[in-house]
């Protein structure tokens, strides 16, 4: 019993009796109101109550065959395109539907006959097995599990099959089998993917975690880095053997050719100061003098 259908009829019943009493209700206050009254304008009153109480039925009813009607399919999978051959290669079978359904969704299988016989072909149906039959319908007549496709003429016959995907989601998997009186049986198999409803999408975690963190360069004195983003080779062995650099400064010997080793001099002599202040001996004291003979 299609439960569906019957609860149509027993609201559209109920809706039909509620407005009956609602207009019988209106139109005997208005007679007895206007009971002596029998002027023009009392008339006019009277006929266009009626003739609006007429559009609020039909607009009701209006709405109504609009719910019983076909619900919009608003599938947006991407569709499947197959078509097969008979032996003969007189008949064949095209049909396109929707890869992925919602559940309790409309969905669409067209189809698309070609027949390049010379006569007619005579009594052509499509028995349609595996896929649910729950509401189904065609622009070509439907018995049981059958199109009923009659008499097909050379060239191609194109028509719908509306079905309703079930409650739960499900991998649908069925046949549709085209044959006649005068061909061979074509036979196209159906997949389709009953989803759930489209969730949504997962909030993005890696990028908040692919972030790499930024080199860090443990030391006891201040960093200079190159254009590069690497630590300055000096100021390791600076921080870590002040003594040694400062010796090392002392006992060179200034070229006025070497243009990168007086810079590299100059810039390396603050971090001298800064880290051996605190550890040097008096004899670091001379370092400012070499340093400055280059540059004058």
């Amino acid at each position: 019993m299609n439960f569906e259908i019957l609860g149509i009829g027993i609201a559209v019943t109920f809706a039909i009796i509620a407005l009956s009493a609602i207009t019988l209700y209106l139109a005997f206050r208005i007679k007895e109101t206007f009971r002596e009254e029998k002027g023009l304008k009392i008339q006019l009153a009277k006929t266009f109550f009626l003739v609006g109480m007429l559009f609020l039925a039909g607009g009701m009813f209006y709405f109504f065959a609009q719910g019983m009607s076909s619900g919009k399919i608003n599938n947006t999978s991407r569709m499947i395109e197959n078509v097969a051959v008979s032996e003969s290669g007189v008949i064949s079978l095209g049909l396109a539907y929707p890869e992925n359904v919602r559940v309790n969704d409309n969905y669409n299988i067209t189809f698309a006959v070609k027949s390049s016989a010379p006569n007619t072909i005579h009594n052509a149906t499509i028995k349609i097995t595996g896929l649910p039959l729950f509401g189904t319908k065609s622009n070509f007549g439907i018995e049981v599990d059958k199109l009923i496709l009659g008499d097909l003429q050379p060239g191609e016959t194109d028509g719908v099959l509306q079905l309703k995907a079930p409650s739960y989601p499900i991998v649908l998997v069925g046949t549709m089998l085209l044959s006649s009186q005068e061909t061979d049986t074509v036979t196209q198999n159906v997949r389709i993917n009953t989803v759930d409803t489209i969730k949504s999408p997962p909030t993005s975690i890696i990028n908040a975690t692919a972030n790499k963190t930024p080199p860090r360069y443990e030391g006891t004195g201040p960093l200079y880095a190159t254009q590069n983003g690497q630590a300055s080779s000096q100021n390791p062995d600076q921080t870590a053997a002040p003594e040694s650099t400062a010796t090392a400064n002392q006992t060179a010997t200034p070229e006025p050719t070497a243009i990168a080793n007086q810079t590299a001099n100059a810039t390396a002599s603050p971090t001298v100061n800064a880290t051996a202040s605190p550890t040097a001996s008096p004899t670091a004291s001379p370092t400012e003098s070499p340093t400055a003979s280059p540059t004058t």
